[in-house]
């Protein structure tokens, strides 16, 4: 696309990430009305659409199973702690790579002609986090895990993830706190807030 943009002597401008939903009135991409249709139907061609989504071209899928594997595994006929956890540890990974990319990414533009949305933070947190706390908010482990989880991608990259994690976290510990009416969960929840650097986020559940 970038090469076809060269040649052409304009910018294209995607208007979707990779594994979004879209359909016939929802465009993919823009470019100028001047463009020759052979050179619009090249550019195009660089599109693929299809019926599924592919883990190499769209991050939010992979983080969508995940939250699938831990919310299954949390459902009353398994009560699976152990799997949840471990699908909270590969999130942390993932996570943890995407920053060290983003950290390692070389300075200069290398596709000047191609421009597209970000891929927002807040919503790959909500992606993968929101579900496994909803499923898991009466188990104080995997709540836990959570609260662990965005407590080591805030130190891992703070400009990066910093405010998501506390969002992220606030909601966790909201969704918990409200899931069980219970003196000792509660405090359980005060003391693992406390214990991940969560504790600014309590007060706002009384």
């Amino acid at each position: 696309m970038q090469e076809l943009a060269e040649d052409e002597d304009v910018s294209v401008h995607l208007r979707v990430l990779p594994g979004s939903l879209v359909h016939d009135a929802r465009p993919v991409l823009m470019v100028p009305v001047s463009l020759q249709a052979s050179a619009m139907q090249k550019i195009r061609d660089c599109v693929t659409i299809d019926k599924t989504r592919e883990f190499d071209q769209d991050p939010r899928f992979g983080l969508v199973v995940l939250a699938e594997i831990a919310s299954r595994a949390m459902s009353p006929a398994v009560n699976d702690p152990g799997t949840a956890i471990d699908a909270l540890g590969s999130t942390l990974r993932l996570f943890s790579e995407f920053a060290k990319s983003r950290a390692d990414a070389p300075v200069e533009v290398t596709h000047d002609r191609v421009y597209g949305p970000w891929l927002a933070i807040d919503d790959l947190f909500s992606t993968v986090f929101d579900p496994i706390a909803r499923d898991s908010s009466g188990t104080l482990e995997v709540i836990n895990r959570i609260l662990f989880v965005l407590s080591a991608l805030s130190r891992t990259d703070p400009i990066l993830f910093s405010k998501c994690a506390d969002n992220t976290a606030r909601h966790t510990l909201e969704v918990a706190w409200a899931d069980r009416n219970d003196d000792w969960f509660h405090r359980e929840l005060r003391a693992r807030a406390d214990q991940h650097g969560f504790s600014h986020l309590v007060p706002s559940m009384q």
